[in-house]
């Protein structure tokens, strides 16, 4: 049987996390034998640091791809690097025109195409202002014992609040077999039945938004002001009354 390592992907999609991307990763390092890094749009030096990241991570003389999608996809104008060595892989793609136009952008969308890249049994979603803990990597190891009907299994989330003045937790969709997806243009969920979830009740994730700096948190602001307005006028287009 393969280890919980081995059978585990790290998969994020990253936009201007340039502040905090690289101790996301580095949390991560150890946990997982792929890492799937998708950018939609990065305008500061993240996807250099995803580069860098991975090329380091990756180790010595891997074997080096790049990939380049067809004219008329949805995510045009994009390319993506897979490094593969004995025991890891990794992917790095790029969009450089997911946001030529208002309401091309979703999660879900984003989401799932950072999955399609994704050839391990599980994986773990990651945002760039998160860090694995201690006792998450401690659990990872229980992956061999998960029952073969679980598609889903939430995790505790610890978010430290912006003015530093309190910290609260709640349970996210966050650790899936290949195949589920994401649903959801704005927030997120898996589309899997509640008979195919499991929880792991302990502090998986560590969350601080202050590590954000203030324009990061600005211009996420923007686009999710712009996505919502979108698509509140698609809803009044299909049903005006």
């Amino acid at each position: 049987m393969k280890s919980a390592q081995e059978q585990l992907a790290v998969c994020m999609i990253v936009k201007n996390e340039e502040g905090g991307l690289g101790a996301t990763l580095d949390s991560i390092a150890d946990c997982c034998s792929e890492v799937v890094i998708s950018d939609t749009g990065s305008t500061d030096r993240t996807v250099d640091i995803a580069f860098e990241w991975l090329s380091k991570w990756i180790g010595d003389f891997p074997t080096i791809g790049i990939g380049e999608l067809p004219p008329d996809h949805i995510f045009r104008n994009s390319c993506y690097l897979v490094w593969s060595s004995p025991g890891k892989r990794a992917v790095l793609t790029t969009h450089g025109a997911w946001w030529d136009k208002p309401g091309t952008f979703e999660f879900d969308t984003a989401r799932n195409y950072a999955l399609a890249h994704v050839t391990r049994p599980w994986v773990l979603s990651v945002d760039a202002d998160e860090l694995v803990t201690d006792e998450g990597k401690a659990m990872i190891g229980a992956l061999n014992m998960v029952p073969p009907h679980i598609r889903l299994v939430t995790l505790d989330m610890e978010m430290q609040d912006d003015d530093d003045e309190g910290q609260h937790s709640f349970a996210s969709e966050r650790l899936l077999r290949k195949g589920a997806e994401f649903r959801g243009h704005m927030h997120n969920w898996v589309n899997v039945q509640p008979e195919e979830r499991a929880h792991w009740q302990v502090p998986f994730f560590g969350h601080t938004r202050k590590r954000r700096t203030h324009e990061s948190r600005r211009q996420r602001e923007e686009q999710r002001h712009e996505m919502a307005e979108t698509h509140f006028r698609r809803a009044l287009e299909t049903n005006p009354e």
